[in-house]
């Protein structure tokens, strides 16, 4: 059965391939995310993977051959980016090529900026994607993440000294990387190390914030981007020093009672002008930020999260979907620490809102890896489009932040993020418009993908078989 299921899953992945060298979608509303009103009654002509042309309906001709789909009353934005995922962190395979690329697929995302893991098994999904086997999916990874000292996990490295760093980030050059991504960890001498290594070799640096460090000094030592909003709030505070020590304490003597009063006195001591000059310095130092609101809404409220995705539980595998309901049910939680959860995520929002107002740069990711619940594949990158517009990000701003952000975060802006003559072949083609209504990003009618068209039917037949893989008969 599961053999068939892939079989399946793979032919309906590879379809296209022997379809028309030319695609054409015609008579349809373009939202090309350079920020434009959308642009009614137009022509894209998709060949040889990039667009070939646009315009107007009655301005473009058609090569002999090409494949036209009527766009009447449908929209056509550019292909999404989820900015923050693991495609290989936890330890089944299956679960990255049955369950999670298809289902990136299904949903519109094209690219994806993994955060860490097993990078064997991610250069063996490149490989795949190569020969066909797989949908071809742009990924750019940092490989392994790099900690200080602690318990070995899967994809991640513990450093002890800086001699220790600077051969791990000299081994993930040799490795062709993307980038490098630091966890909480590390003491600060290591940290340093790290990013001064990491510059030398000019390998960009991202991820969380390093113990010791200040979010100030991550962004002046050239971390090119926090994950999480890690350490921002704290650096908005007007008491951070103080904080900071006692969060040092708790967790040297590991006494997380603590933590809800240090968390509500850096709310209560959050500091307006403080917090405009770290975003002006983000934006100086050009420190993007990754907030994966859909992760954080997940730590705020497993309940809510629960509801969120409730109706896309189906595709996540029988034995992961009991373990994160089981999870739910189990967590106990008092009202106080409800509120208070509540309270920080509200001012997430707001922080996101006022970096974003201020230019520091900030692109959509959720952190779905398959090990936090009720964070599904696919569908939670939506949820993070309708996050940010809660925050106070208009549609056209959200929809930027999983297309045009995303590629000029990595340096890629000349040739994909938008609808423009000579860049990449990849769209979604909408049913209704998401400048009306942000969710309007989950009417996809179809996707096009390299330049080859998959159908809604196709990609409900996408969806199927992998219901049918999480769910064996």
């Amino acid at each position: 059965m599961k053999s068939r299921i892939l079989l399946v899953l793979m032919f309906l992945l590879t379809v296209r391939v022997h379809a028309a060298d030319v695609l054409a979608i015609r008579n349809v509303t373009v939202i090309d995310a350079t920020g434009a009103s959308p642009a009614p009654g137009m022509t894209v002509v998709f060949r040889e993977g990039a667009i070939a042309d646009i315009g107007e309906a009655s301005e473009v001709k058609l090569p002999e051959g090409t494949a036209v789909v009527d766009g009447s009353g449908k929209f056509l934005i550019p292909g999404l980016w989820d900015m923050h995922i693991h495609l290989a962190l936890i330890n089944d395979p299956d679960w990255t090529r049955k369950i999670t690329l298809p289902l990136l697929t299904a949903n519109g995302i094209v690219g994806v900026r993994d955060t860490g893991g097993n990078l064997e098994e991610l250069r063996r999904i490149q490989t795949d994607m190569a020969s066909g086997v797989l949908p071809v999916l742009h990924i750019v990874t940092p490989g392994s993440m790099l900690d200080g000292p602690g318990e070995a996990f899967p994809g991640v490295v513990r450093l002890e000294n800086e001699a220790a760093a600077r051969a791990a980030v000299a081994s993930l050059n040799e490795q062709k990387v993307d980038y490098v991504k630091v966890l909480s960890s590390l003491p600060r001498e290591v940290f340093l190390a790290v990013a001064d290594e990491s510059r030398k070799r000019g390998l960009p640096l991202a991820g969380h914030i390093s113990q010791g460090v200040t979010v100030a000094e991550i962004s002046d030592a050239g971390q090119k981007c926090i994950e999480h909003l890690d350490g921002v709030l704290l650096g908005c505070s007007s008491s951070e020093d103080e904080i900071r020590k006692a969060i040092d304490e708790v967790l040297k003597q590991e006494n997380f009672q603590a933590l809800p009063g240090i968390r509500t006195r850096m709310l209560d001591t959050y500091d307006p002008e403080k917090a405009a000059g770290l975003f002006a310095k983000f934006v100086k130092n050009e420190t993007w930020q990754a907030p994966t609101l859909t992760f954080l809404r997940v730590q705020a409220s497993l309940a809510d999260a629960r509801e969120s995705a409730s109706k896309n539980l189906l595709y996540v595998p029988k034995a992961m979907r009991e373990q994160w309901l089981e999870t739910a049910e189990k967590r106990k939680v008092s009202d106080a620490d409800r509120e208070l959860a509540t309270r920080r995520f509200r001012k997430n929002l707001e922080l996101v809102a006022a970096m974003k107002k201020a230019g520091v740069g900030v692109m959509a990711g959720t952190d779905s890896d398959g090990d936090t619940p009720f964070l599904v594949p696919g569908f939670s990158l939506h949820d993070e489009l309708g996050n940010l517009v809660e925050a106070g990000f208009t549609p056209m701003e959200a929809l930027q932040s999983a297309t045009i952000r995303g590629a000029e975060f990595l340096g890629q802006d000349k040739t994909r993020g938008t609808l423009q003559k000579g860049k990449a072949a990849d769209a979604v083609l909408l049913d209704a418009n998401p400048l009306d209504n942000i969710a309007n990003t989950r009417s996809i009618s179809a996707v096009i993908l390299g330049g080859k068209l998959l159908s809604r039917k196709e990609l409900d037949g996408i969806l199927s078989a992998v219901e049918q893989s999480a769910n064996p008969k």
